[in-house]
């Protein structure tokens, strides 16, 4: 794959495997929230426009949300909704 596709979805892939880490450091979490608005960026200039709606647009918003609710392994409600 070429490196101009393989970089941004690496980078996005990252950000998910840091979210959900069982232990977060606010200083890495700021600075996650800073990255992940330039990765979007470099996905958009890859895929198509009808790709990116509102639900990409969340992304930027979960970082923040880690750092207000903790950890997300946590907070998840999958085992309960079985």
């Amino acid at each position: 794959m070429d490196k101009k596709v393989l970089d941004p979805l690496v980078e996005l892939s990252n950000y998910f495997k840091k979210l959900r880490s069982r232990t977060l450091n606010i200083d890495i979490l700021e600075q996650m929230e800073k990255d992940i608005a330039i990765t979007l960026c470099k996905l958009e200039r890859i895929l198509i426009p009808t790709f990116f709606d509102v639900m990409v647009h969340l992304v930027v918003h979960l970082a923040t949300k880690a750092k207000l609710a903790g950890p997300v392994p946590f907070r998840l409600m999958y085992h309960v909704e079985r």
